[in-house]
């Protein structure tokens, strides 16, 4: 298991609130929230709010305030739905289960688009919850 670390000097880390209903796992990839006037900076998990905002670096409760990674290396959890090599891009799921917000590589089928939340800087095992480092870099690819 590679060491955890997280390089962010100088980089942007933001603040979100949790408006999910449940608490958002650290070291998973979280969306923008729906914008309201009681909220500021809303975050929520990906099933519900796709657009990509970073990854979370310690696990926020339901309306809590938490810290969102948007630049940098840091942490992330794998989906496990296969290995991961460095240098691979990274993908989130967005399905409403225990792998939401994890991440796994990239590979999407020709003409489709997939939403990359950075590059793998560390390899992982075929296993939910291994630890990813991620160099963030949010974009979209087409494949």
């Amino acid at each position: 298991m590679p060491t955890q670390y997280t390089e962010n000097s100088t980089k942007q880390i933001s603040r979100g609130t949790n408006v999910n209903a449940a608490a958002i796992p650290a070291a998973r990839v979280v969306g923008f929230g729906v914008p309201s006037a009681s909220v500021g900076d809303p975050i929520d998990t990906l099933s519900n709010r796709p657009k990509y905002k970073g990854i979370t670096s310690h696990a926020i409760a339901p309306n809590a305030v938490g810290d969102v990674y948007e630049e940098g290396i840091v942490p992330v959890e794998s989906d496990g739905s296969g290995t991961i090599a460095a240098g691979d891009k990274l993908t989130a799921s967005a399905v409403a289960d225990a792998t939401e917000g994890r991440v796994k590589t990239a590979a999407p089928g020709a003409g489709v688009n997939a939403d990359i939340i950075g590059t793998a800087e560390t390899a992982a095992t075929a296993t939910a919850g291994a630890i990813v480092m991620c160099r963030i870099a949010i974009q979209r690819i087409q494949g």
